[in-house]
């Protein structure tokens, strides 16, 4: 059954509905086809998704922005979104529906982080993007949750870990990538803000290597140069900064090592598909 939002015209897609992994939770895995994915929609309960393959246009709350494989977004009720291929390539996401009681739970019993994680204050949910092992992470925790006893247990270590990965920035689940043991310590040590500030240089120091062979075996690993992986930390804590501060636009670019803003505000767009200031507060 289909409720519509009087207000939207557009459909609201009820729990009851997708019922049926069990009592608390729906995980789905969907590529995307022109028949299987419903329209622009809202829901009576919050949903996590990210992309495993491709991209898509995320239109949520009427706006529009480009997600890539990696995204990981957390829906609040509240919201109207909906998913659309660009230029008809395909894509592919998973889906984790929560029970809407078992969610008020969840909001009475984990205040402080989900206060800052599911604000309805901003006009788009909060969202972050994955590195490559950190989604393999998730996917492993997803895959564990869909085959294991749908316990609410389970549900919950899955949720805990995936809402430390977006408080903290970073997984908190052991590095998958098989990188050489010299190259998944550099990474960690680089997601430090007194690291990351001094760029790709600091990381090639801490890796111990040549920058040509540090750039090899980090696109062999992480799938991404370590120019990449540097802006990728300074860009996880410029969106926690621009959530939970108030300091100008200017200076969050400038303390995360970005000494010209104009280009973190182009870095940033393509990361979050939307600018810094609309990223802080899109109304």
């Amino acid at each position: 059954m289909l409720l519509f939002d009087m207000a939207h015209k557009h459909p609201i897609l009820l729990f009851e509905d997708r019922k049926v992994q069990g009592e608390y939770f729906n995980l789905t895995s969907v590529e995307w086809s022109r028949n299987t994915l419903p329209p622009y929609h809202g829901h009576d309960y919050p949903e996590i998704f990210w992309l495993t393959h491709g991209q898509c246009e995320h239109r949520i709350n009427k706006q529009a922005m480009t997600l890539t494989m990696g995204a990981l977004v957390l829906m609040r009720p509240s919201d109207f979104h909906g998913l659309y291929a660009i230029r008809g390539r395909r894509f592919s996401f998973t889906n984790l529906a929560i029970e809407p009681k078992y969610w008020r739970k969840c909001i009475r019993r984990f205040v402080d982080p989900l206060r800052t994680l599911y604000d309805n204050k901003p006009s788009v949910p909060w969202m972050t993007q994955l590195s490559k092992p950190e989604l393999d992470a998730l996917m492993q925790d997803a895959r564990h949750l869909a085959y294991q006893a749908h316990s609410l247990f389970n549900l919950e270590r899955f949720l805990l870990n995936t809402w430390s990965r977006c408080v903290s920035g970073q997984s908190t689940s052991h590095d998958h990538s098989g990188a050489p043991d010299w190259l998944a310590e550099a990474r960690v040590q680089i997601q430090e803000p007194e690291m990351f500030r001094m760029g790709v240089e600091a990381f090639v120091d801490l890796c111990g290597r040549s920058h040509e062979h540090v750039s090899r075996v980090c696109q062999k690993h992480y799938g991404m140069s370590p120019s990449q992986l540097v802006n990728q930390m300074r860009l996880a804590y410029a969106a926690r900064s621009l959530r939970t501060s108030t300091r100008s636009v200017t200076e969050i670019a400038m303390d995360c090592g970005f000494e010209a803003p104009g280009r973190f505000y182009t870095i940033f767009r393509k990361a979050y598909g939307t600018t810094p200031l609309k990223y802080r507060n899109p109304r």
